[in-house]
């Protein structure tokens, strides 16, 4: 039974690799990596929808922040 003994050793760096940081960032670096991270998960919904991304392309980040209004 795996119960005796403890809790098992797991890997805790997933984490870590995700944002691209070492276990000794400091929260400002963690942050940063996160605003990143946020910013390439906006860029794949705009860019991963046609409608979005030809919005994007003729007319930029503001139009989509408006709503995709206007025009």
């Amino acid at each position: 039974m795996f119960g005796r003994g403890g809790p098992r050793k797991s890997d805790n760096s997933k984490y870590y690799d995700i944002l691209g940081v070492s276990k000794n960032a400091t929260e400002d670096e963690i942050k940063k990596c996160y605003r990143k991270f946020k910013e390439l998960g906006q860029a794949y919904e705009v860019l991963g929808d046609p409608e979005k991304k030809e919005m994007y392309d003729q007319y930029g980040e503001d139009t989509l922040k408006e709503g995709m209004g206007g025009g």
